[in-house]
């Protein structure tokens, strides 16, 4: 049975709450694609705590923040910038780095079950709908979960603010 790509927010969870989630969805491994692993006012996700905490549940850790990750420099890299200076995430999907770790990431989702972790608790609002999703319906694969801080699971077709696919 193939695995969906499933993806998950920390907001401002405990550290046992997020464990849950992932728990009650058998999430053995999560990749984090925050470009900055880090977080004052919920420390508890700071890369190395989150990956103890993961790691003492049998919860494999990952970190692709630098490919995946979705904070870009304007004066960095001015082409993945619109004229009113928004970000382009079509541009982005097509860097040579992101199509790599968007390679690896399907890899490891096949072999297990696989979320996607960022900061932002409703998808909407978070750069793994809009970049890492959208990449993912891109390849004619619909089997996308969002994990919601309160348990409940929406699907890539249920929240995508613009059909995807292009089959």
């Amino acid at each position: 049975m193939k695995h969906p790509l499933w993806t998950i927010g920390h907001s401002n969870h405990s550290a046992e709450k997020f464990l849950d989630l992932l728990s009650c969805y058998g999430i053995v491994c999560v990749v984090d694609v925050r470009s900055i692993p880090y977080s004052r006012r919920n420390p508890q996700f700071n890369k190395e705590k989150m990956n103890q905490s993961l790691s003492s549940q049998d919860i494999a850790y990952i970190w692709e923040g630098e490919a995946l990750g979705g904070k870009r420099d304007i004066r960095q890299n001015p082409e993945f910038f619109d004229a009113e200076g928004r970000i382009d995430w079509k541009k982005v999907r097509r860097r040579e780095d992101f199509i790599r770790a968007m390679k690896r990431l399907r890899v490891q989702v096949e072999k297990e079950p696989t979320a996607v972790l960022c900061a932002e608790e409703n998808p909407r609002n978070c750069h793994r709908l809009h970049l890492i999703s959208a990449a993912w319906a891109e390849s004619c694969d619909e089997n996308i979960s969002h994990i919601r801080g309160d348990g409940r699971v929406e699907t890539h077709a249920q929240i995508s603010p613009q059909p995807e696919l292009f089959c």
